[in-house]
């Protein structure tokens, strides 16, 4: 329903509904928080909400843009106890005084453990490197198609550019976000994308490594991709990734772990439930063994209760689980959806 800072339990006014906006301070201010585990760290956040509205995260469509100024962000980082600290937000890079931070950072001798950047801000802005030690990317699709479908238009070129700066700058390792299941991918997607690595091997350093974490796509409410179906079943083109990636200078981590139909099942649960099958979905939280031996049966009657099938396309002429409780922008969402699944080829 909005910001933290302005959400009161007691109040009735912070419920879902239609006829309530969502609560949005016009300035955040960073607020010291320190995490006790083992070491001792420090957050301090920079930004809220993202320009970038990739058309599957709900964080550039739930939250407008607002920056924490550098005044802040500055008292946040003298006062501090810890050495570490991460800053952080979606898109770290587009704080427009994000070199700034990074040089108050080294004049106060803290170190900031923060690691994600957007492949667009570093292009724009490479200096903005000297100042990192790790660095953490969304590239999301396989291939340049895919990821001009989702919002993210990143061409292989680009990714090259950044592989070569980042190691230019003597960063030893990068991490790489990575959805599949994503509207209209084919096992060709994986083709595309062992000829990008093969691009980027010729251009790193001996030994470089590239963590790659792979994510099943699950479509979030109130995004464009919100009516599409979520990642099911077996991808044997990544089951052979690793196989196809042998004998190379770069080192890729983190072979691709398929999320299971099951689990798969509970996220949609989660998203998708109405009402009208909230008896279903309790007796779902009781009894998710006996469910569980026959998922097709269960999926069968979420339909019979629901009217729509949980892990398929939802209907675009249908309102959809959320629409009665909150104002969004749902007409944009849907024209966009409608050339997403016009491009892919997708049924509706």
């Amino acid at each position: 329903m909005g910001d933290g800072e302005l959400f009161d339990p007691f109040s009735e006014s912070y419920m879902a509904g239609k006829d309530r906006k969502r609560a949005v301070i016009d300035e955040i201010h960073p607020i010291l928080y320190e995490d006790l585990q083992k070491n001792r760290r420090s957050f301090c956040e920079l930004s809220r909400g993202c320009k970038n509205r990739c058309y599957f995260c709900q964080y550039g469509w739930l939250k407008p843009y607002r920056e924490a100024s550098l005044v802040d962000i500055e008292e946040i980082l003298r006062s501090v106890k810890t050495k570490s600290i991460r800053a952080f937000a979606a898109d770290r890079t587009s704080h427009s005084r994000f070199s700034e931070i990074q040089k108050l950072f080294q004049k106060l001798g803290k170190t900031d453990t923060g690691s994600d950047v957007t492949l667009r801000g570093i292009l724009k802005n490479p200096e903005t490197l000297e100042y990192l030690r790790k660095v953490r990317i969304g590239v999301e699709g396989m291939s340049y198609r895919i990821r001009k479908r989702i919002g993210k238009p990143f061409t292989d070129n680009e990714i090259v550019e950044f592989c070569r700066l980042v190691a230019k700058y003597g960063i030893k390792t990068m991490d790489w976000y990575m959805i599949y299941g994503l509207p209209g991918e084919t096992p060709s997607e994986m083709e595309s994308f062992c000829k990008l690595l093969d691009r980027i091997d010729a251009e790193m350093p001996e030994g470089y490594t590239i963590a790659i974490h792979w994510n099943a796509f699950s479509p979030s409410a109130q995004t464009p991709l919100q009516w599409y179906r979520p990642a099911m079943g077996k991808r044997q083109y990544l089951v052979d990734f690793a196989n196809l990636w042998r004998g190379r200078k770069i080192k890729l981590t983190n072979r691709p772990l398929l999320t299971s139909d099951w689990t798969m099942i509970r996220r949609m649960l989660a998203i998708r439930s109405t009402p009208k099958t909230a008896k279903l979905v309790y007796n779902f939280a009781f009894h998710e063994s006996k469910f569980k031996k026959y998922p097709r049966h269960f999926l069968e009657l979420f339909k019979e209760t629901a009217g729509f099938d949980l892990v398929g396309p939802y209907p675009t002429d249908r309102p959809l689980p959320w629409d009665e409780y909150c104002d969004y922008e749902r007409d944009k969402m849907l024209s966009i959806w409608g050339k997403v699944r016009k491009d892919a080829g997708e049924e509706a």
